[in-house]
């Protein structure tokens, strides 16, 4: 859409996008009670297993994940084209966490760690409030479906992802960075 520069312009604008905010609000409201309902499910589990056994260490990376999934301002802060995959996230993070004490779930879980931790690195440089270019936005939700690839396949993934493919993801938000 170009810029709006006119009244007429801002006039037309309006009229056309007017038939479209009551359908995109309901599917907003829809997509939140499921993130919500998921969410309280999944925080419910975690904090029931508090303190319990080996499977602290899956239950830590579960509650570190729902935490960036899930927070103030989720719908807004999460780009609209990845926004409509956090019921899946959500629910891949439950397989897991159903799936937890698998032989080999360590290895999987350092494989997601391995992933992220260019991320979290490249996170503390980065300048709080600074928006982030499109390709690290990508990459992050990338490691997303990684999870899901890894945890839940079941689910399936919105396009193919490995750690091969993440690692060209963050050359490429490297270069653009």
């Amino acid at each position: 859409m170009p810029p709006i520069r006119t009244h007429a312009a801002f006039e037309a604008a309006l009229d056309a996008g007017r038939s479209e905010v009551v359908a995109k609000a309901d599917a907003l409201r829809a997509l939140l009670r499921d993130v919500v309902t998921l969410a309280r499910e999944l925080r419910r589990d975690m904090k029931s297993a508090e303190g319990k056994g080996a499977q602290a260490a899956v239950r830590e990376e579960i509650v570190a994940q729902l935490g960036e999934l899930v927070a103030p301002r989720t719908l807004s802060s999460t780009p609209p084209d990845w926004r409509k995959h956090l019921p899946r996230y959500l629910r891949a993070a439950r397989a897991r966490w159903e799936k937890r004490g698998q032989k080999q779930d360590t290895e999987l879980a350092a494989q997601i760690r391995a992933a992220a931790a260019p991320l979290e690195r490249w996170r503390a440089e980065w300048p709080d409030g600074w928006p982030w270019p499109a390709t690290v936005v990508e990459y992050r939700w990338l490691i997303e479906e990684l999870r899901v690839s890894l945890f839940a396949q079941q689910l399936g993934t919105s396009r193919p992802v490995s750690a091969k493919r993440l690692e060209q993801a963050w050359r490429r938000a490297l270069d653009a960075a």
